[in-house]
This record gives structure tokens, sequence and C-alpha cells, in this order.
């Protein structure tokens, strides 16, 4: 299953059906190592709660050198809008 990330809750050609819960990652990373691997982690438990998009989506790095990544957001469930017909 591929989980979409989203910075914001509004996604323009989705629609949310159900709110699963919020979701976290929080990883050791390199000075100038990308938040990739706390990403692909947060994706992961999304999934597992049976989620198939991330809203709200943060990345925070902290410690001196950037010693630590943290992603968040809110794990949900998102259909297709569909296209009503005048």
């Amino acid at each position: 299953m591929r989980i979409l990330v989203f910075e914001s809750d509004n996604i323009p050609t989705k629609k949310i059906v159900a709110v699963i819960g919020n979701v976290s990652s929080k990883k050791v990373m390199w000075l100038g190592d990308r938040p990739d691997k706390c990403i692909e982690e947060l994706k992961k438990k999304a999934e597992e709660i049976g989620a198939n998009a991330i809203i709200n989506f943060t990345y925070q790095s902290a410690g001196a050198l950037g010693i630590y990544g943290t992603c968040r957001g809110l794990a949900v469930k998102v259909e297709d809008l569909k296209e009503e017909k005048v």
C-alpha cells in the first residue's frame, strides 16, 4: 500500500472519510541527513493501523547537530473525489 503524506489537511483531489489517529516517529539522524528514514517509519505505522494517508505532517530535528528527527501527523483514510456532472 502506498501512503500519501500531506503537510496540511486540505487535499484538493481527495476527501477524508475516516480519522484513525496520531502517528509519530523518531529517528537518529546525522548532520545533513534528509528525513526520509523518519518518514518511512511514519508511513509504516500509519499503514499498520489501517490508514492510507497522513495529514498535518511535520518534521523537526533536535540536538546540537541535529541528533534526531521527529515526524508527526494524523493518520486518515482518504478517497478520490468524484466529479459531479452538471
